[in-house]
């Protein structure tokens, strides 16, 4: 029951949003186009921190800084997380000796709210 709970929530979150008058809008090809955009965009930027976390002698502060003030500025969706797996990264720089912990966390924070 709790699982049915829980799969109705992502759904709701994961929905097309109501308009105005109150029906649903279907999806169009411009937001398709725009969620392949910001899949591809979040894709690099997590590549940017896998590189940056693997880096020898610990994390590239510069490029996590970078990636990290990107991150910040995107709309993050529900499904751009599930499909990029991004919050695998972030959890990785957050539990770092890094000085970007504190900023990891507080994105991860907020990613956290978009799933309840």
């Amino acid at each position: 029951e709790e699982k049915e709970r829980e799969v109705k929530k992502k759904r709701a979150v994961t929905a097309d949003s109501d308009d105005d008058d109150g029906e649903t809008e279907e999806s169009t090809p411009v937001d398709a186009a725009a969620e392949a955009a910001a899949l591809t965009e979040l894709l690099e930027w997590k590549r940017v921190l896998e590189e940056a976390l693997a880096r020898e002698g610990g994390v590239d502060e510069e490029a996590g800084a970078k990636a990290l003030d990107a991150l910040e500025r995107m709309k993050m969706t529900l499904d751009l997380l599930i499909k990029s797996g991004i919050g695998k990264v972030i959890t990785k720089l957050r539990k770092s000796q890094s000085s970007l912990a504190t900023r990891a966390k507080i994105v991860y924070e907020q990613w956290k709210a978009l799933a309840v």
